[in-house]
């Protein structure tokens, strides 16, 4: 079901998990949410077509589909989450997992 409950949520499971606060007000949801992760220490990509190695990752380690977006300015990247009929909050949980491993093993390199 499509839900902005769902959407808060899975938001504030991941801000807890990055140990980030949310950008924008609960009033400001749609059924879209997007969060931002640390600097990933790489140049800003030139490409349209630039798909993360974050996200990459994600997907070929975790089977988690989820855009990294490119931001121009700090945070240089955004994690960006839906709640839709395929989206519950055991996911965002998974998603909170894999991302907080994932992160750390950015810093560590």
């Amino acid at each position: 079901m499509i839900s902005e409950a769902g959407v808060r949520r899975g938001r504030d499971r991941l801000a807890a998990a990055l140990g980030v606060e949310p950008p924008a007000p609960d009033s400001m949801l749609g059924t879209l949410a997007a969060l931002p992760l640390p600097p990933s220490g790489s140049p800003p990509p030139t490409s349209p077509l630039y798909v993360s190695p974050l996200q990459d990752a994600l997907f070929e380690r975790h089977r988690i589909e989820v855009p990294i977006v490119p931001w121009p300015r700090h945070p240089d990247r955004l994690v960006r989450i839906s709640a839709f009929l395929y989206n519950d909050d055991a996911d965002y949980e998974r998603l909170a997992a894999a991302l907080t491993a994932l992160l750390a093993e950015e810093r560590r390199s």
